[in-house]
């Protein structure tokens, strides 16, 4: 266990989860690349409408994820029959969710960008781009729930290969399907929502035949399938506040992205592109975060709390040193970024110079959050792996939607401030949700949090940690 604390062992579990979450940064580039170079319009449509779909999807998804957590303190423990039953439970809430989940999607999200208050152009753009993702929504819960069992016992290389196989998909969909190419019809923005549903579909695929297509004498994938309401409880129990942190989280991030829409297009546009940008950094660093949430569940799991100071210190500086090394492209080559996302033709040059202006000062914005997120993310995958969900849910909520979204509306309602001082005031909400959750961490109260079962004396009562071999 204490060999599982070192930097070499933390980067072998993270970097297929960085290598994966490049994956999909490098698939979310493309497609807002693809998208501006068709059309400014529909590149700032696809922001408001991808925000708003994840977010409805993000709490179902991730409390199908939060298996991860079960598998990874089932294998510290060394049960790994248990690990393959918490997977197919949490793949029969997959489908559950993924049903649900595609009836609600439109329910819920059509009123909300019909009456989001855009600019009228933007509002049809929005709607199609937001109808063609909810197919994938389904599978994509499904195929989270396959990816637990690896990720949840550390072999996090087989999650890799299925994100960054059906992020090419995706990719080679978007250009296909965009622009209209190799007999396809030109469909623009509908096209890459297509084109992300079809590689959910993949991917899902793909994730189901490797789980069962594991070597059965060592992991039995195809057998311990029973229907367990004691796992499903489990996993409402401690997954339902993690995926209502994710949700508060992302439902702030969407609300950042309307805000934002109501100032004007040009600020859409510029936002847009700086977060697509700014994801090349924060997405492979939420690899190393989840790394610490697995490592931490198999240090639980095994009863060796006390190890998950060293493994959160030392994965807080790797995140830091791969933020700093990020900073120096926002520092020297910040025209080149943008110079990504110039739309086709000289009659818009002029124009996207002034987003370029204001873009560096956003970029340096974000250079500023990224290491505080860098900390906020790290130590939140540990409290999560430690089974700490309703702290986590908390402090996002309060920083979130307390602080960060009502300080953006008072800002633009009735300051009219523009975005580059909006930007500046969400960097120091995410300054003050990294402290609190430091603090948290600090207070060492998720160390009494049992995920799974405790071990058992022989009269019956929980073995403490220094009594376990």
């Amino acid at each position: 266990m204490t060999d599982r604390c070192s930097y070499s062992s933390i980067w072998k579990v993270a970097y297929p989860l960085i290598l994966m979450n490049a994956g999909m940064t490098i698939m979310q580039f493309c497609d807002r690349k693809f998208l501006a170079m068709h059309s400014e319009e529909e590149v700032a449509a696809s922001l408001p409408a991808g925000v708003l779909s994840f977010t409805i999807l993000s709490f179902f998804l991730v409390m199908v994820a939060y298996t991860s957590t079960v598998v990874a303190q089932y294998f510290g423990r060394g049960k790994l029959h248990s690990c393959i039953q918490a997977t197919w439970n949490g793949f029969y809430l997959s489908v559950f969710f993924g049903v649900l989940v595609v009836g609600l999607m439109p329910l819920i999200g059509l009123p909300v960008l019909n009456h989001s208050g855009h600019e009228a152009h933007l509002i049809p753009l929005e709607r199609d781009y937001f109808t063609t993702l909810i197919p994938g929504a389904a599978f994509a819960c499904m195929s989270t729930a396959f990816v637990t069992f690896f990720n949840g016992s550390g072999r996090t290389l087989y999650s890799a290969c299925i994100n960054i196989a059906a992020c090419g998909v995706n990719v080679a969909l978007d250009y296909m399907l965009i622009f209209g190419r190799w007999g396809a019809p030109e469909m623009g923005i509908g096209g890459a929502g297509l084109a992300t549903s079809l590689s959910c579909v993949f991917g899902a695929t793909l994730a189901s035949l490797c789980f069962l297509g594991q070597k059965q004498s060592r992991y039995p994938t195809r057998t311990h399938r029973s229907l367990s309401l004691k796992e499903i409880k489990r996993l409402f129990k401690f997954g339902t506040p993690s995926a209502l942190q994710v949700l508060s989280d992302y439902g702030a991030y969407a609300g950042f992205a309307f805000l934002i829409g109501l100032i004007n297009q040009e600020a859409m546009v510029v936002t847009t592109i700086v977060i697509a940008i700014n994801q090349m950094a924060f997405y492979p660093m939420l690899g190393l975060a989840d790394a610490t949430g697995i490592l931490t569940g198999q240090l639980m799991g095994a009863h060796h709390p006390n190890l998950v100071f060293r493994l959160t210190y030392r994965a807080w500086m790797l995140a830091t040193l791969y933020m700093a090394i990020i900073a120096l492209f926002y520092t020297f080559f910040p025209e080149w970024l943008f110079s990504q996302f110039a739309p086709q033709g000289n009659n818009e040059t002029e124009a996207f110079a002034e987003i370029i202006r204001k873009g560096k000062y956003l970029l340096l914005c974000a250079l500023i959050y990224n290491f505080f997120d860098a900390m906020k993310f790290v130590v939140m995958g540990a409290l999560r792996g430690a089974g700490d969900t309703r702290a986590c849910v908390i402090i996002t909520t309060v920083c979130a939607w307390g602080i960060m979204v009502p300080g953006m509306a008072v800002m633009i309602f009735l300051f009219n401030q523009g975005v580059v001082s909006v930007w500046i005031f969400s960097s120091v909400c995410v300054l003050l949700e990294a402290s609190v959750y430091y603090w948290r961490f600090r207070t060492e109260k998720w160390k009494h949090i049992h995920v799974i079962d405790p071990l058992q004396t022989a009269m019956g009562n929980p073995l403490p940690p220094e009594e376990i071999p």
